[in-house]
């Protein structure tokens, strides 16, 4: 649950948290871990925004609390700082943050690191493997990635038609894959289903191969056979 985007208005933010508190009491019944994302970044804000959370959700303590965007750059110590405080008195099981480059997360980790990273992540946005991803595997630092499908473009085609039936107000409409880059897009969309087919194909007949009707049988032996085969072939689509 990212509440960022309802900070500002009051009203739908206490009715966001009465729902997802409602939502909280059935995962429990069910077993559940309760996992939460909450926006804070003012040094000034952050207590009184957790506090506030901790009361409407009914909760002791948030399990993950992140920092949604690293804005202004210049509140990001005294920001973390008063998260780790809290972090420290119980109220916040651990801290992350989301959206931050390299230099930033070194900054941060001077004081305390941080347990999680959310950054954007998908075939169309890899700009993370560069740097941010060996920083996190060297600092053994935890990433949730956010828009896997790109804001719907992977899990659809976006052809012409697709997009002249978009909303006016629809923001996806200034993607580069929707405007100049939209032909690479198209092709790109038809060579990735193929392929997710292919492999989805081959993964099947590893496990029939070692004797398992149904995937969810002999999962270990199924997994070290698709492991093999993807690394003798492995997915990656080149332009």
């Amino acid at each position: 649950m990212d509440s960022g985007t309802l900070k500002k208005i009051p009203v739908m933010q206490q009715k966001n948290s009465e729902t997802v508190f409602s939502s909280l009491q059935n995962s429990e019944k069910a077993g559940m871990k309760r996992v939460f994302w909450e926006m804070g970044f003012q040094e000034k804000t952050v207590r009184q925004e957790t506090e506030q959370s901790l009361k409407r959700l009914g909760v002791d303590r948030i399990d993950l609390m992140q920092i949604h965007w690293p804005r202004p750059d210049s509140e990001i110590e005294s920001a973390w700082t008063e998260m780790c405080r809290l972090m420290d008195e119980g109220k916040i099981r651990a801290v992350g943050v989301s959206n931050f480059n390299v230099s930033q997360l070194e900054r941060i980790k001077k004081i305390r690191l941080p347990a999680s990273l959310q950054p954007p992540y998908c075939v169309f946005r890899r700009e993370i493997e560069k740097e941010i991803l060996p920083w996190c595997r060297e600092n053994n630092v935890g990433v949730i990635c956010y828009s896997p499908m790109y804001y719907g473009l992977l899990a659809e085609k976006f052809d012409e038609e697709r997009i002249s039936k978009m909303a006016c107000d629809d923001w996806r409409k200034r993607l580069p894959e929707l405007n100049e880059n939209h032909r690479v897009y198209c092709e790109f969309y038809d060579r990735f289903k193929k392929n997710c087919r292919r492999k989805q194909y081959e993964y099947r007949a590893a496990c029939s191969f070692l004797g398992s009707g149904k995937p969810c049988s002999n999962r270990s032996n199924c997994w070290c056979k698709k492991t093999t085969a993807d690394k003798r072939n492995s997915f990656r689509l080149q332009f």
